[in-house]
């Protein structure tokens, strides 16, 4: 019918003006997820680099404790040498 065909043509219409608003949403969006994945990339990186970092410092507490016991057994030995000297 003739009132369809118009119905139908006002419709392709008004879907066509619609197009660039619809091509900048998801311009938009393909942005937007972009920037996403690469923040969470950058906050991965981040996570694995704070857990560099603690893993780092409790092996430098380790190492100083470590360092620590060493020098009191140096000091021990030092005293048994003395000790040994004045017998």
């Amino acid at each position: 019918c003739d009132s369809c065909v118009l119905l139908l043509l006002e419709d392709l219409q008004r879907i066509e003006s619609d197009f660039p608003a619809l091509e900048h949403q998801l311009t938009s969006l393909n942005t937007t997820s972009i920037a996403w994945a690469r923040l969470h990339s950058i906050n991965g990186s981040m996570q694995a680099m704070t857990n560099q970092v603690r893993e780092y410092q409790r092996s430098l507490y380790r190492v100083r404790q470590h360092a620590d016991e060493l020098e009191e057994e140096n000091t021990d030995f030092v005293q048994d040498l003395n000790a040994l000297q004045h017998k």
